[in-house]
């Protein structure tokens, strides 16, 4: 049991070092009617700028994704446009493309629980870091404030990131099973990227420990594995589950009382954080 607190100690305390600092800006906002059968994840990826200059055109382009919920409607995306407020009080909107498909197209739909990634363009050059607001304009009398946020290290794993509240349903039933430390998605994160600029050895060692760790879950009880070591069986209870995030009180144990966050990234792959730890741990289904 010493063996396990020890070796968890050394990796958490490692990964809180680096998990301070913020990550990359980004705009989003979950967005549903009344019945919910609208109902998506919008996101504006700004500090992805990029300024074109081709022989057809020259522009500024801004990626955006949405997912659709799987218990959604199909979205059916008619030119929406995206609102930029600078901080010398420019207001601009993305323009209309010519594209009929790929990533600058203007119209599509998408399936329930699919995600599309668009690159809206402005005919304007400008630094992401003046972006004050951002909104959604989906009709002329409706504009959606989007909120500021800064993606976490398990979200920094691929190209496009992956965002919680694309898995719906009975979260806990889900959460049953088998969970092994995922080393590919820490080293895809920002956190284990600065550790590796600070102390390669270290980071080597995080990445080792982790391969070891091993997370059960049944119904009431959470069982932690390190180095093939085990822990005694902890109780727990569900205290909310939203946008793909179950959050757990420990019932049994000495940290009873405290609580841990799990987010599933799609239905075999999670992210743990404790209560206690500024940290995120990353684990797939056996």
């Amino acid at each position: 049991m010493k063996r396990i607190l020890l070796c968890a100690c050394i990796v958490l305390s490692a990964l809180a070092v680096c998990a301070q600092e913020q990550g990359e800006p980004y705009f989003s906002q979950i967005i549903a009617n009344p019945d919910n059968t609208l109902r998506f994840n919008f996101y504006v990826f700004h500090d992805r700028y990029k300024w074109v200059e081709s022989k057809e055109a020259t522009y500024a382009e801004i990626p955006i994704v949405i997912q659709n919920d799987a218990q959604a409607q199909p979205l059916k995306w008619e030119d929406y446009k995206i609102f930029l407020l600078l901080a010398d009080g420019t207001l601009l909107n993305n323009y209309t493309t010519v594209a009929k498909d790929g990533v600058y197209s203007c119209v599509y739909s998408l399936a329930p629980g699919d995600q599309h990634v668009q690159h809206v363009c402005y005919g304007k050059s400008f630094s992401p870091k003046q972006i004050t607001k951002v909104w959604l304009r989906m009709t002329d009398s409706n504009f959606i404030d989007l909120h500021l946020n800064y993606l976490q290290a398990e979200e920094k794993a691929g190209t496009v990131p992956r965002a919680a509240g694309t898995v719906t349903g009975d979260i806990k039933q889900l959460l049953v099973g088998t969970w092994q430390g995922d080393p590919d998605a820490l080293k895809g994160s920002a956190e284990y990227k600065k550790q590796a600029q600070q102390d390669k050895a270290m980071a080597d060692m995080l990445v080792a420990m982790l391969k070891t760790m091993r997370v059960t879950f049944s119904s009431v009880t959470m069982t932690t594995e390190v180095l093939d070591d085990e822990e005694e069986p902890v109780g727990y209870r569900v205290l909310s589950q939203e946008s793909g995030t179950v959050r757990l009180e420990l019932t049994t144990g000495e940290k009873a009382g405290r609580s841990v966050h799990v987010t599933f990234l799609d239905k075999d792959h999670i992210t743990i954080r404790s209560q206690d730890k500024d940290d995120t741990m990353y684990f797939a289904r056996e």
